[in-house]
């Protein structure tokens, strides 16, 4: 039997179908390789892509924090507060921050704090090297696009925004 008449019989076969349906199968799979790697770069949260700090070397004020993080997942924000002659270190962190985050713990205890239409203040003890630093543990109770104002030091502001997804 030739070729041709094995294609019509005994079922008929539609060939330019079956070539687009195996392209289509093969783009899937490379599909299906690309979303583990890619999760793993961090773009859904917790990895290298993810993770970026706020604030240029040398200034007042920089947060290390995960631009892309996960609704009611774990999520840390490290800050460096140069301290202010005072000696007592301030960090203040905008209203958007106060609304959409939960802060599960605070690494040192601050010795005071504020919560106002203005954000959040917190006041530590003077530190004893040349720089302070404090890790804010949070869970986001929202998700989307959240503009993050930070404030501290002598005045070094940031503001950055994270992507939390549901």
């Amino acid at each position: 039997m030739r070729e041709e008449q094995s294609r019509t019989h005994p079922v008929p076969e539609d060939m330019p179908f079956q070539y687009a349906f195996w392209t289509a199968e093969r783009v899937a799979w490379i599909i299906l390789a690309l979303v583990p790697l890619v999760a793993l770069s961090g773009i859904f949260a917790h990895g290298v892509v993810s993770e970026t700090t706020a604030g240029a070397a040398g200034s007042p004020l920089t947060m290390q924090y995960e631009r892309f993080q996960r609704e009611t997942a774990l999520s840390k924000f490290v800050a460096h507060v140069s301290p202010a002659n005072s000696g007592e270190v301030r960090l203040r962190l905008g209203p958007s921050f106060q609304r959409v985050f939960e802060i599960e713990s605070i690494q040192p205890q601050p010795a005071r704090s504020i919560a106002n239409a203005s954000g959040l203040e917190f006041f530590f003890h003077p530190p004893t090297a040349d720089e302070f630093t404090a890790v804010i543990w949070t869970r986001p109770r929202e998700f989307g696009v959240i503009p993050v104002e930070a404030e501290g030091g002598s005045g070094g502001a940031l503001k950055f925004s994270i992507l939390v997804y549901p």
